[in-house]
């Protein structure tokens, strides 16, 4: 009832606001959702998106992304609880906002170490890849994860991350890029390119 008195509205914002403060992160959803449907009410359009708009609930999957790694990698150094760690990483995969491509190396990660390769390479291979392939910062990523995997996996995925350290390497041609190339061209037997790297 209070809540649609539209003359106290400014309290009770200052009480939701105070609430908010007080709960810290992550933020609880039911009292942003609350707050919002005050500024709602007060007719501040803006202010309820702020608090409960596309922002909110991007930070909101963000957090669960982390979490959910965070737990799957936890439970592997244990080395106990090993479907959750699945089930968690498969979830983290998928809620994973595109943005988040890092995340979809960790997954990738945490099922080779399940010793799950294709669930690794439907993560964070080369259809990744070739749905990210502009990005320079991406390719070096993807070619230096592959690379070093490459070591325990015998030579799992290095076509494909020999075909984005080449690409990122066309992009920026710096110190780390020319590493990643020549590392994974000696991996591959191609020593005298490897040399010119």
């Amino acid at each position: 009832l209070i809540i649609k008195d539209k003359e106290t509205i400014d309290k009770v914002i200052t009480l939701a606001e105070k609430l908010k403060e007080l709960d810290g992160y992550p933020r609880n959803p039911e009292y942003q959702q609350n707050l919002a449907q005050l500024y709602t009410l007060k007719g501040d359009a803006a202010k309820a998106d702020e608090e409960y708009g596309k922002d909110f609930i991007d930070g909101y999957v963000s957090n669960a992304v982390y979490a959910l790694t965070g737990y799957a990698n936890f439970w592997l150094e244990q080395n106990k609880n090993l479907d959750s760690v699945e089930s968690a990483a498969d979830l983290a995969a998928k809620i994973a906002p595109d943005s988040q491509w890092y995340t979809l190396r960790t997954v990738a990660d945490i099922y080779l170490k399940l010793k799950k390769p294709d669930k690794a390479l439907a993560a964070f291979g080369p259809d990744f890849i070739k749905q990210n392939g502009n990005d320079q910062s991406i390719l070096a990523s993807y070619a230096a994860f592959w690379s070093r995997q490459g070591e325990k996996q015998s030579g799992m995925n290095l076509e494909s991350a020999l075909e984005a350290a080449r690409k990122s390497v066309e992009l920026t041609s710096d110190y780390y890029n020319n590493y990643t190339l020549a590392n994974i061209l000696f991996k591959t037997k191609k020593y005298d390119e490897a040399l010119k790297y």
